[in-house]
């Protein structure tokens, strides 16, 4: 039976498979159709061996408390720009990304303890980005921008959603989101600064939220900024999020999800993810690089539930995903560590992925309307 669930996941159920694992179990899915009940021990004995062996794309889904489906018609844009149009307004918004914002962001959430999902600084570490953001919509003077703590029943860490509010009457959404929860694999409430995992992510909306509204910039299609709670421990946050969308029957244009990019490597590059993803929605982000940003393109597999994406896209609404690289390639070595802190990172380089950010939204936001 353990074969279908792939070698890394095999053999580290194997490695428990001597005597009884007590404490409640949930519903762990690694692939589709492939799903099994495990402990919370076996859960860690899973993340702590597939980064043993740098099987990191190995993700998977907690589909625990989401397990009914859900009877609500699908909400997915029809078309997608094959080339960007905006540049005259994007050109200098992106002008206007900070290294040196994106670095104080990254400071303040890895200060925290760790941003896991049940624990106090866990839940703080949210509120503080929410506060920031509702800081800038102050000192912006803005009246279509409001932020709230998107609440999940069954752990203490909300997800934090911010938007600016469309001009026009499609009432579509584009969504640009990171996850906000980090982890330390060996101990999972131990130190966990997270401070490119994924708080470069956060940055980068966070950044692009504060030039857009100090800018005056009137998005036609609403932009929503979302700091997802509980990725690390599957993606709970994120599924949570996307069904909510769906159970309301958002129409929901389009999702980029920012993953870590402030580890530069030696061969530095903005990743594209290429499955769990919208392939028309994809090749309009690849065009986005090389007409905005100073750094090249590469393309990666993703692997099974690698990043908060992959929520959205089971739920049928179309979706991107971005990183410094990927699952199989050139990986942070201090990701889910105590080593994951502000220095060893290179904020010049998450200056391209905040642009990019910028980028995609504007566009998005104005297409077609």
């Amino acid at each position: 039976m353990l074969a279908k669930f792939g070698v890394v996941v095999a053999a580290a159920l194997m490695a428990l498979s001597q005597g009884e694992q007590s404490g409640e179990k949930r519903l762990i899915e690694f692939g589709r159709n492939a799903r099994v009940w495990l402990s919370q021990d076996q859960i860690e004995a899973v993340d702590e061996h597939r980064e043993k062996v740098k099987e990191l794309g190995l993700g998977y889904f907690d589909v625990t408390d989401f397990q009914e489906e859900i009877n609500v018609p699908i909400q997915k844009a029809m078309e997608f720009p094959t080339k960007p149009s905006f540049q005259s307004i994007v050109n200098p918004l992106i002008a206007e990304s900070s290294a040196s914002n994106l670095r104080s962001y990254v400071a303040t959430m890895a200060s925290f303890t760790n941003r896991y999902y049940t624990t106090p600084d866990g839940v703080e570490s949210a509120i503080w980005i929410k506060d920031t953001m509702e800081g800038f919509i102050v000192d912006s003077g803005r009246k279509d921008a409001y932020c709230t703590l998107f609440n999940h029943t069954t752990y203490p860490q909300p997800s934090v959603v911010c938007s600016i509010m469309g001009s026009s009457d499609v009432n579509e959404v584009v969504v640009t989101g990171a996850h906000l929860d980090s982890i330390n694999s060996r101990a999972s409430t131990g130190r966990a600064p997270g401070a490119d995992d994924d708080a470069t992510g956060v940055a980068s909306f966070m950044e692009g939220f504060r030039i857009l509204l100090n800018s005056g910039f009137k998005p036609k299609r609403s932009i929503d900024f979302i700091g997802y709670a509980a990725e690390e421990v599957g993606l709970r946050g994120s599924q949570d999020i996307a069904r909510n969308y769906r159970s309301r029957s958002v129409p929901v244009y389009a999702v980029y999800q920012n993953e870590m990019s402030g580890y530069k490597g030696k061969s530095p590059a903005v990743t594209v993810l290429q499955d769990f993803v919208d392939s028309d929605l994809t090749l309009f982000m690849e065009s986005l690089i090389p007409e905005y940003l100073n750094i090249p393109l590469k393309r990666a597999v993703c692997g099974y539930g690698c990043s908060d994406h992959a929520s959205w896209d089971k739920e049928g609404f179309s979706a991107v995903c971005t990183a410094e690289a990927g699952p199989f390639g050139e990986v942070n070595p201090n990701m889910h560590t105590d080593k994951d802190t502000v220095d060893n990172l290179d904020f010049d380089f998450t200056n391209e992925f905040s642009k990019l950010n910028i980028a995609f939204i504007v566009e998005l936001s104005l297409y077609g309307l």
